[in-house]
């Protein structure tokens, strides 16, 4: 009586299988999270842009003056949007209940406040920008000329940062006559 020869594959090969798939969803988990990490920046410069696109649009249909309050005196920094109580003073309180507790950038972004010429070091409460009816912008701080390039200058209106990672910025551009963010440029490994 003769055996009959089984095929299939034998221990060998599939310990080595197993082995070249572990290299491979380590090499992609490493890939993936690296790319990842740099979503989280543009994530959060996209949430920056909408909530210009918001103030921007509520002052020019509601024909009256809107304030973007930037906090950034606590993690995770936000975005606070508020309407004008008719006496052309940032005095009031976020817009509705919804929008009490912000805009909230993605967790490990933050504005940088030493390249950003928007934004105060010294008083939080004083990083403020109205946006009239008519679409343009004024800034409690001195803007920069909107022509500049952010990606040349090292610094620009508003300048985003991840945390914890160093050398990754997202850099903005804002136009103030617009009232919209006209240019963003991303970097990463660039030293201050």
């Amino acid at each position: 009586m003769r055996l009959k020869k089984i095929k299939g594959f034998t221990l060998v090969e599939l310990l080595i299988v197993i082995g070249l798939m572990a290299v491979l969803s380590t090499l992609s988990v490493t890939f993936l999270g690296t790319l990842m990490e740099g979503e989280k920046i543009k994530q959060s410069a996209k949430i920056v842009r909408e909530v210009f696109a918001r103030a921007r649009s509520l002052a020019s249909s509601q024909r009256c003056i809107y304030f973007i309050n930037t906090d950034i005196d606590g993690l995770p920094h936000r975005m606070y949007i508020y309407m004008d109580n008719g006496n052309k003073v940032f005095d009031g309180e976020p817009l509705d209940k919804l929008e009490g507790k912000g805009y909230e950038l993605k967790q490990g972004i933050e504005f940088d406040v030493t390249l950003s010429t928007l934004l105060s070091k010294k008083d939080s409460k004083n990083n403020i920008l109205a946006f009239y009816p008519d679409g343009s912008i004024y800034f409690s701080s001195e803007l920069k000329d909107s022509r500049l390039d952010p990606k040349t200058l090292k610094e620009a209106d508003l300048v985003l940062k991840q945390s914890s990672v160093i050398g990754r910025f997202m850099f903005m551009d804002v136009d103030k006559y617009i009232g919209k963010i006209k240019k963003t440029a991303y970097q990463k490994n660039e030293e201050k």
